[in-house]
């Protein structure tokens, strides 16, 4: 970027040229290159305040396509869906958005707003929100109590390892032993 130096009775001052169009504005002078912070185009006769943006599906001033109002809320398709299409992120039985909140869990046969299969957390069948730590409690050297979760993996085969260790078990151990049900 360039800089200019500019001379004033008092002392010099460094002037920044701008980084859209390399010229020098007075203060408070909008580059008319500078992209508009509502519809990110330049040269539409956006002002800071103001976008001018036309938008192609609504033909309102104001906003861009992907902020149009006439976009589905749910998916976000531009320009929404025609009468005929149903949107594929609302239950076509209960028009809610999915998950729908009436239709039964596919698991437990409960409502979805009242099944627990699915963490409220982070929206996760197989959650792992609410784990313990692992832990290995050695009562004996004959006998030993594993406390694992899912959770913990890095943990919880170090611990099966030094278990395995300390009543001589290995590794064709548990193959021999192996069963499918």
């Amino acid at each position: 970027m360039d800089s200019i130096w500019k001379e004033t009775e008092k002392r010099s001052k460094k002037i920044e040229a701008c980084h859209h169009c390399g010229l020098v504005h007075s203060k408070g002078e909008l580059c008319p290159d500078e992209p508009c912070s509502k519809c990110g185009k330049s040269s539409q006769g956006c002002t800071s305040r103001q976008c001018k943006y036309v938008c192609t599906q609504c033909e309102k001033t104001g906003h861009p396509e992907k902020e149009c109002p006439l976009n589905c809320q749910d998916c976000k398709k531009l320009g929404g869906h025609p009468k005929e299409e149903s949107c594929p992120e609302r239950c076509s039985k209960h028009d809610q958005s999915l998950p729908c909140q009436v239709c039964p869990c596919e698991d437990c046969g409960e409502p979805t707003g009242e099944c627990k299969c699915v963490c409220e957390d982070c929206g996760e069948t197989d959650c792992v929100c609410d784990q313990s730590e692992s832990e290995i409690v050695i009562h004996s050297p004959t006998e030993v109590d594993l406390f694992l979760f899912k959770k913990n993996r890095e943990y919880n085969v170090d611990a099966i390892i030094k278990t395995m260790k300390n009543f001589g078990i290995t590794i064709e151990d548990l193959e021999e032993g192996w069963t499918e049900d």
